[in-house]
């Protein structure tokens, strides 16, 4: 919905980028555009772990279904 998705110059050896959720964006950015702004990744095992918002797509629903073998 804003932004831009990734492309082949988003690389590991680039400046970190993510795309978030509307809701994300509305949650972290209240007022303000989301793209541009940096979020810290916690999960990157990285002396960086800042990311830029490239971009900003509807909001997703998950829901997990449990599968069991047998």
């Amino acid at each position: 919905v804003e932004g831009r998705t990734f492309n082949r110059n988003d690389t590991n050896d680039t400046q970190q980028v993510v795309i978030i959720s509307r809701r994300t964006a509305q949650l972290l950015f209240p007022g303000r555009p989301a793209v541009g702004q940096q979020i810290r990744l916690v999960f990157l095992d990285s002396s960086d772990p800042w990311a830029i918002v490239v971009g900003v797509v509807g909001d997703v629903s998950y829901t997990a279904t449990e599968q069991t073998s047998g």
